[in-house]
């Protein structure tokens, strides 16, 4: 029997993923752990295996196509095996493998009289969409039963929706015409409804910065809201000296296709997909802004003061994951950050000496040396190798390290495992490739889970000495590591010249509390002053 493939779900915050790469094709053999396909995230691209034998019966999601977690996206079974109750909707909407069947409303809806060819209505009230037009139709305030569809049986795709809505706006801002007497020309029509065939919502607001004609309410879903999937003036005209926001290679096969039906440049739209990829709905949602309306709403007003928006940036993908990430934590748990100064003089004379005969790849940093340091420490102070999980503190027996990579728009934490039972040369080697894999977006699943402690460090920088890292929940508490500088203090009753490090311990009250967070410093503090205490170093 044929089995569907759906898109997996790689993490507790992932929502969508993107086949990357197809490692089958269509009719190719396949086996239980077979690598069919590369899914990426926002962070990570995963190897997906089958788990099931047979044949690739069909491929549903395109690659570089986006679907939500749980998502068809292939069919595998037995030979000539049917699978048109798995394909039933084009593979283009979002991995939508199904239609979905949306109620009609009981009043004449948002978008006044039905466009022509619009379904009057399947048996029982209902109309045939697929659900991602049923979702951007959701979004944009759009009635289906007023939308003509073009897909199989005449059901409602993704790109009727946006066709509707961008047909609407046109209208609107344009404004119904009629022969004027006398063969004068077009004059606007008082009280006419929108042409197309796509009525505008009663009551509506009209579009930001576009007067509706006489008589005209504007249509649904026109005035474009920033942040919501398009920037302001996307596929419109610019400015003088404003920046693009997306990038014309950067968006799906079907956004790239609705882009050019509609006439909408996708340098000017703003992606909300996976690391600003642009989808469909934003290109819809672009083609939803009349054409002609300025980047900047009004004139004279506190844009203008201002110089007018260089750029729109969406408030999506990873940057928004590590917000909303990053203010769960600072609500959900009091915290309190200690700062202490570390002594590295001599760690820093032994990394010279160990570093002077290896070769570039293979010399041991700061940081390695810090996360060794943590890593014993934690073998002492087990309670700060924890994760608070509802009304239990689970104290771990392994200890996982994290620690944090910057990316080009965000920061991602792979683990390094076992820390405690690793050479330094051994965890410098690890940091080193996962930040490799971190920016080049490979990392796996496990290479991302399963943390029990993290270090984030900001010396590279040369600029900060102590700040205020916000713990990666569900852990106890996270280490930031500051510059190295030299410092004067005072060894014997005499000033000298020591290099020294700022480290600030960031932790959860509810796990520990300000004595044993002392005591943890003093212990990294005394394992960093003596470099060689560090089990088997320098090899």
């Amino acid at each position: 029997m044929a089995e569907l493939v759906v898109m997996p779900k790689l993490g507790l915050l992932m929502e969508t993923g993107v086949v990357s790469a197809w490692k089958v094709s269509e009719g190719d053999p396949v086996t239980i752990g077979t690598v069919i396909a590369e899914i990426s995230t926002e962070k990570i691209t995963y190897e997906l295996e089958a788990q099931a034998e047979g044949v690739m019966l069909k491929i549903i999601l395109p690659e570089g196509e986006e679907a939500p977690v749980g998502a068809p996206i292939a069919v595998v079974g037995r030979p000539g095996e049917d699978v048109s109750a798995f394909v039933a909707a084009p593979a283009g909407e979002a991995g939508a493998s199904a239609l979905a069947e949306v109620p009609v409303p009981s009043g004449t809806g948002g978008m006044g009289a039905p466009a022509a060819g619009a379904q009057a209505g399947a048996p029982g009230g209902r109309v045939l969409a697929s659900p991602a037009a049923k979702k951007l139709a959701a979004e944009l305030d759009v009635d289906l039963t007023r939308v003509a569809g073009t897909g199989p049986g005449g059901r409602v795709t993704l790109e009727d929706v946006g066709a509707a809505v961008a047909q609407a706006a046109v209208a609107t801002a344009a404004g119904p015409v009629y022969a004027a007497p006398g063969g004068g020309g077009a004059a606007p029509a008082t009280g006419a409804a929108p042409a197309t065939g796509v009525a505008p919502a009663t009551g509506a607001a009209p579009a930001t910065g576009v007067a509706p004609a006489t008589g005209v309410a504007p249509a649904t879903g026109v005035a474009p809201t920033p942040g919501a999937g398009v920037a302001p003036g996307a596929g419109l005209v610019p400015r003088a000296g404003a920046a693009p926001a997306g990038a014309q290679g950067f968006a799906t096969p079907t956004a790239k296709m609705m882009a050019t039906e509609l006439g909408v440049d996708l340098t000017w739209v703003a992606g909300g997909g996976v690391s600003g990829r642009i989808r469909a709905e934003d290109v819809a949602a672009a083609a939803a802004v009349p054409p002609g309306l300025p980047l900047e709403p009004g004139v004279g007003g506190l844009a203008d003061i201002k110089g007018g928006v260089a750029q729109a940036l969406p408030y999506a993908g990873m940057r928004r994951l590590i917000g909303e990430h990053m203010d769960a934590s600072r609500r959900g748990s009091p915290t309190v950050t200690y700062f202490a100064t570390a002594d590295v003089q001599d760690l820093k004379q032994a990394l010279a000496m160990a570093n002077a005969t290896r070769a570039e790849e293979d010399k041991v940093g700061i940081t390695a040396a810090v996360v060794k340091a943590v890593a014993l420490t934690l073998e002492k102070m087990p309670r700060f190798n924890a994760t608070l999980d509802g009304d239990v503190i689970k104290v771990w027996r392994g200890i996982n390290v994290g620690v944090a990579v910057a990316l080009s728009d965000g920061l991602i934490v792979p683990v390094v495992r076992e820390a405690n039972r690793k050479t330094l040369s051994r965890i410098a080697r690890e940091i080193r490739e996962l930040a490799g894999r971190a920016r080049e977006n490979r990392l796996l699943p496990d290479e991302v889970g399963g943390g029990t402690f993290t270090v984030t460090t900001l010396g590279s920088y040369r600029s900060v000495e102590f700040f205020s890292p916000i713990i990666n929940q569900p852990e106890a508490a996270i280490l930031g590591v500051g510059r190295m500088q030299d410092t004067v203090v005072a060894v014997d009753g005499a000033p000298v010249v020591r290099a020294t490090i700022g480290l600030s311990l960031t932790c959860d009250h509810r796990v520990v509390d300000g004595a044993p967070a002392a005591e943890f410093l003093r212990m990294l503090m005394d394992l960093l002053a003596a470099p060689f205490s560090l089990a088997a170093w320098p090899e």
